[in-house]
């Protein structure tokens, strides 16, 4: 547009911005030279180039453009807000302060400002805490719990992701603890309103409280540490490539970090969308998180981001991430970092990725030869009215794909490898309902033995009949179901029922095991296992599993005394004590906490005189 508009001074600004975003200092320097020659002393291309680079968190030279954009208007207010909520996300709170001050006096209607501005008051009553790599910062009061939960956590978190990365932030990380959900949501977008519960800047991450309530409130139960462990990764990923990682990797190398599988519908996701072509390529996946098309486009870009770094992590070794973060660290863009460190074109990349893909969904049990709705249509198809129920639906689908491409005719390519008539984006092929009778069923099991898909239904029916469940066969049918579809948490939920019901206790450890690995929500598995442990003699286990119940619902008074027992239980007295003294102030009403706390103080401390 420049060349062909030389005078258009909007264009020359955005000019400005995409130099700076390209981080080519000469092509930025000159562009703003040009502009000045066309607005001379004007602040809007140091405001334009600010304000992107606030968005890509480049937050030194944001900061060096909306100061000068500032210091050319000092009358103007939107720089100064860019300038003051920029270094909050830097956790840069003494310069926000400032800032943001000026901005009440300039232009006190601003909503993000006023809001920022009275977060960062109340945040200087704030009490720390102090760890070799992390600063904690919380309300106080009963946050006092959650905080010191974390500063026991957050350094062997730190170890886990510094050595996979092979990097160290150079700074310490903030990790602020909010105490509901419209202070977490201000620090991170200025306005009392957020989809999530947890948010990395890069410096600094802010995570809400960990407590069921009212929903303008609270969110509900997570499992923290998972949640730290995901936003930790941001901050070293983003330190170690200067904050120019592609958004999509990022987000990918932070999923990989947390432990636990991918659930079973996040499976059912990716089979689907592998099964379709409607998996993203390496362009396209960049935009599902900016400009979803789809409701789901987003959640699949995460999991799908994720699948990408564990084939690069399986395929060229874990050292070929570490390579990529170097890349980005030099400015490179992704088309020339990717073939740079993995030897293969981009395209070449994803082709292979797709060869990959479709082995793992095999080996999830989520791709049965032959598909189920190959079996019920041939049902269909045997059912006169039902047949002729289903050519009307394959004549109506495919007259209207026929449609679609005609409209095509004569419109602008949407570019090599595209098209806009995927086969995701074709009507459903509508299929009346088939009962599948239990001889039917039986006769299609004798010709496929190991289908997932078969074998779930019949499961499910026997299971449904009483007396079901005390049935060897549909234990066993149970067990086999588990190992040909080990993605779906469904026959453990029923197996481990079954075990407990009989009271054996390490058949129902085994299934629970794998049903807590799951739950991100709730602690009632890791109880239920650390009772079990209890039961066993096993105090290790029990406390490893009781702290996990602990830490998913930090508040609940139960936990934390079933923590201090099994904790006495092992000996370990100082454990114990911490979690009364939790308890003291999540029940400061409670005498017996008192009690029982001065009375481990002082085994505590006749223990230290022997």
């Amino acid at each position: 547009i420049t060349s062909r508009l030389p005078m258009f001074r909007q264009a020359w600004s955005l000019k400005c911005a995409a130099a700076a975003l390209k981080y080519d200092q000469a092509a930025l320097d000159a562009a703003l030279a040009k502009y000045e020659t066309l607005s001379p002393g004007s602040a809007q291309a140091y405001f334009d180039s600010g304000r992107y680079l606030s968005l890509n968190r480049q937050y030194d030279l944001c900061a060096k453009m909306l100061t000068e954009a500032s210091r050319r208007e000092p009358a103007w207010p939107a720089p100064q807000v860019e300038l003051g909520l920029m270094e909050m996300q830097s956790a840069e709170d003494d310069k926000a302060m400032t800032v943001l001050k000026d901005v009440a006096v300039l232009d006190p209607f601003n909503k993000r400002a006023a809001n920022s501005l009275f977060l960062l008051e109340d945040l200087q009553s704030y009490a720390r805490i102090e760890t070799p790599h992390f600063t904690i910062r919380y309300k106080g009061g009963v946050d006092d719990v959650m905080a010191e939960l974390m500063a026991d956590e957050m350094e062997r978190i730190y170890t886990t992701v510094t050595t996979r990365f092979e990097y160290e932030p150079p700074r310490k990380t903030v990790i602020e603890l909010m105490p509901d959900h419209e202070r977490f949501a201000v620090r991170i977008t200025g306005m009392p309103a957020i989809h999530t519960i947890a948010a990395c800047t890069g410096p600094l991450i802010a995570i809400e409280s960990a407590r069921e309530g009212a929903p303008n409130k609270h969110l509900g139960l997570f499992d923290w540490p998972r949640v730290i462990q995901h936003e930790f990764t941001h901050t070293v990923t983003l330190a170690q490539t200067g904050n120019r990682v592609p958004h999509w990797l990022t987000e990918a190398a932070a999923v990989s970090m947390e432990p636990g599988p991918r659930t079973y519908e996040t499976c059912q996701m990716l089979a689907q969308s592998y099964a379709e072509g409607s998996l993203f390529n390496l362009d396209e996946i960049k935009w599902a998180f900016v400009r979803p098309k789809q409701p789901n486009d987003r959640s699949k870009a995460y999991a799908q981001g994720f699948w990408m770094v564990q084939y690069i992590n399986e395929r060229f070794g874990n050292e070929a991430l570490v390579e990529l973060m170097d890349e980005y660290n030099k400015g490179e863009r992704e088309k020339e970092a990717i073939p740079e460190v993995l030897k293969i074109s981009r395209e070449q990349f994803f082709s292979d990725f797709l060869v990959w893909a479709g082995q793992q969904v095999k080996s999830w049990g989520l791709a049965p030869d032959p598909p189920m709705d190959t079996l019920l249509d041939e049902l269909r198809m045997k059912d006169p009215a039902l047949a002729t129920a289903m050519e009307a639906s394959q004549q109506a689908r495919i007259g209207a794909i026929a449609a679609a491409m005609t409209r095509e005719i004569g419109l602008p390519s949407p570019g090599p490898g595209r098209s806009s008539l995927k086969a995701s984006g074709w009507p459903d092929l509508i299929r009346p309902p088939v009962q599948v009778s239990d001889k039917q069923l039986t006769e299609w099991l004798g010709q496929y033995p190991d289908h997932p898909d078969l074998l779930e239904l019949r499961v499910r029916r026997l299971l449904d009949t009483d007396g079901g469940e005390d049935s060897r066969s549909t234990i066993d049918l149970l067990k086999r179901y588990a190992a040909l579809r080990p993605v779906d948490p469904y026959p453990h939920k029923k197996l481990a029922q079954i075990a407990l019901a009989e009271n054996d206790v390490p058949e129902a450890i085994e299934h629970l095991e794998v049903l807590d690995s799951y739950e991100d929500k709730s602690p009632v598995y890791a109880v239920k296992l650390a009772e079990l442990y209890r039961g066993q003699k096993n105090c290790e286990r029990a406390l490893l599993k009781i702290r996990r119940a602990v830490n998913i619902n930090p508040y609940s008074a139960p936990n934390h005394e079933l923590a201090a027992a099994i904790a006495i239980e092992a000996g370990k007295l100082d454990v114990a004590k911490q979690h009364l003294e939790m308890l003291t102030k999540i029940e400061p009403d409670r005498p017996q906490h008192k009690k029982r706390l001065e009375a481990i103080e002082k085994l505590i401390a006749a223990k230290a005189n022997n």
